[in-house]
């Protein structure tokens, strides 16, 4: 019965025709054979058109009064009809009723978002009269060029000016690698097809726009040496949508003139020549720092994006701000990145220098003991997909920052004397902590200068030297920065793969979790291979859910092939209970289109029933978040 309904819901309008056929058929017969006989029977062709007319008309009406009559000249027939007709106009108007809340949905979310994004922007012109979105837009059309001339050419320094010390530390250790292979990327007729904007943001710290990039470029890898390609065609165009991040802090003004992104000192209009000094040569301001222009802070692929608002809630920051005002998470997951890179270095130059004045003493020694003197060890085609601050809390004699590293590479390691890299990916999933000492303030003016000395403002350069090279002071100890404390994978979580175990990450449980597709593809496949195994069904599941959230099929079979090995080490639901967090996300992230998809609701389910969830209690979700978010759009479009 349930095939016979879906069947009759999908094919409504061809039902309706055949029923209606059906009922004229035998009406007609009767007709027929009243006329045949003489005259007797229904009182004729007008008499039966003026009822017609008079009761509905055409259409779903007029089937149904004929199915009435039907009923009573042939209820062997007409009742079973009627039934069905019911039954399946019930199951029409429930699809309708399915369609004005999928649109309500999608176009309530749509609303909610370009009023947050109004709000924010109202707020940045309340002290930037002359904040202009559509010029900006512009400029960062520029920098985007620009940033692609400067990753091919190996040299940041042209466009130092409006980058941040993490993503210039980034840049740095990747050509590092890349000049170890002597090769480098190249970027060949970049062409920025779209930009807009995707997400504003401002508080009392920084202001944040993210920019949605639509571009292709020639992408190939050529020789240091002889300038030949070694990978790719170079007249094959590659697309990509990426998403960045400028940020400014508050108060700053637009000005007409030539700025960052344009190669010069926004506050005295010089031409800017920096590379790793953060101030302009002229008068001396600190230009990274936010103060006087937008600057870029974060590059993310669109598989790994997902708009965080600034005020989602972080345990532990509103309580350590009221003791140091100055304290921001942008400055905490920039200073992450830089240490992050630098630790990346140590490994690839098996030398702890470039980290020394970034992490504790105690750290140093660990990563010198268990890593720099038992082989060497390192990563190549390193990306971050997401640096995330979960928790703050406070310490004697430090205070603490608990932030999630998740990243990628392939891994190069030393055997019988050679390096050898393997070649399957592997995906990680790290805490990172991050110390000060107890009472220490966040200096304001220096905004995201987050590679240079809070004493004096000097970069603070790699070496076995724990002190400031022009101010003296001691870094590594925490007295005036944050510095790396500690880098370990989550909770160590043992599950068996068919007849192999492996070692995965059991999450962190933070509050107001937001999970990028990609981290939740890990876990989604993490958890179907439990068994050992992905069937055809999961498989194909998995494989809609790549497509739907524009996850790249090479990262999938990537995904998969570092689970077969043991190199997925990725966070998992530890429980029910956070399984149901899990579930909770992804559905809304699917109801951000209006509806779960017939294909994204048997993946629900088989990944509620992985984790121990019953079929209703998914079911039960989905109902509950879906008439939340109509019960808001329906707000927000009224209002």
């Amino acid at each position: 019965m349930y095939y016979i309904t879906m069947f009759i819901r999908k094919h409504f309008t061809i039902f309706l025709m055949l029923a209606a056929g059906a009922v004229l058929f035998f009406l007609c017969t009767d007709w027929a054979w009243a006329r045949a006989g003489g005259g007797d029977g229904y009182s004729g062709g007008g008499s039966f058109g003026s009822s017609a007319s008079s009761n509905g008309g055409s259409g779903d009406g007029f089937i149904l009064y004929l199915l009435i009559q039907l009923v009573f000249r042939h209820p062997l027939i007409g009742i079973p009809l009627l039934i069905v007709f019911v039954a399946a106009g019930g199951l029409s108007g429930k699809k309708m009723q399915n369609s004005h809340v999928k649109r309500t949905i999608k176009r309530g979310v749509q609303r909610q978002n370009e009023q947050r994004q109004n709000d924010q922007f109202d707020k940045i012109r309340s002290h930037d009269p002359h904040f202009d979105p559509a010029k900006l837009i512009e400029r960062v059309k520029t920098a985007f060029v620009k940033i692609q001339e400067a990753w091919s050419g190996q040299n940041m320094d042209p466009v130092r000016g409006f980058v941040t010390d993490g993503l210039a530390e980034r840049y740095g250790i990747q050509f590092d690698i890349q000049r170890k292979d002597k090769i480098r990327n190249v970027m060949e007729n970049v062409t920025v097809h779209s930009c807009e904007i995707a997400g504003v943001e401002s508080d009392v710290h920084f202001e944040s726009i993210h920019f949605k990039i639509r571009g292709s470029a020639h992408d190939t890898w050529v020789s240091i040496d002889t300038d030949k390609v070694v990978k790719g065609d170079r007249q094959f165009v590659s697309s990509f949508v990426e998403f960045w991040t400028f940020i400014r802090r508050p108060g700053t003004q637009t000005s007409e003139k030539p700025g960052l992104i344009e190669g010069f000192c926004p506050n005295c209009g010089s031409p800017l020549h920096m590379a790793q000094s953060a101030k302009c040569e002229a008068c001396g301001s600190l230009v990274i720092s936010g103060e006087y222009d937008w600057i870029l802070a974060k590059i993310t692929q669109e598989s790994e994006w997902r708009f965080r608002h600034s005020k989602r809630g972080i345990e532990g920051v509103a309580a350590f701000q009221a003791s140091d005002p100055g304290f921001n998470v942008p400055f905490i997951e920039d200073r992450v990145s830089v240490v992050f890179w630098r630790y990346q270095k140590a490994l690839l130059m098996k030398d702890i220098g470039p980290l020394q004045k970034m992490a504790t003493p105690e750290f140093c020694q660990k990563v010198q003991k268990e890593e720099l003197d038992v082989r060497h060890r390192f990563y190549k085609n390193v990306a971050v997909g997401l640096s995330e601050v979960y928790k703050v809390a406070f310490g004697i004699p430090r205070d603490k920052v608990y932030v999630q590293v998740k990243w990628e590479g392939y891994r190069v390691e030393e055997q019988n004397g050679e390096l050898k890299e393997n070649p399957a990916k592997s995906f990680y999933s790290h805490l990172l902590t991050m110390a000060r000492k107890n009472g220490v303030q966040t200096d304001k003016k220096k905004g995201l200068m987050s590679a240079h000395c809070q004493g004096c403002g000097a970069p603070v350069t790699s070496g076995k030297q724990d002190q400031c090279e022009y101010c003296g002071n001691f870094l590594s100890g925490g007295d005036f920065d944050w510095v790396i404390e500690d880098f370990s994978p989550h909770t160590l979580k043992t599950v068996e793969m068919g007849q192999t175990q492996y070692t995965i990450q059991q999450a962190y449980k933070p509050k107001d979790r937001i999970l990028d597709p990609v981290s939740l593809l890990g876990g989604l496949v993490l958890v179907m291979m439990a068994d050992g195994k992905i069937d055809k069904e999961e498989n194909k599941l998995l494989d809609d859910f790549v497509k739907d959230r524009h996850i790249p099929q090479k990262k999938f079979e990537d995904i998969k092939a570092a689970a077969l090995t043991g190199q997925l080490q990725m966070s998992v639901p530890a429980d029910v209970l956070e399984g149901s967090d899990w579930i909770e996300s992804m559905i809304s992230m699917c109801l951000a289109d209006g509806e779960v998809t017939s294909h994204e609701r048997d993946l629900l389910l088989k990944f509620g029933q992985k984790v121990g969830m019953v079929k209703s209690d998914v079911d039960m979700r989905i109902k509950k978040i879906r008439q939340t978010m109509y019960t808001e759009s329906k707000m927000a479009l009224h209002n």
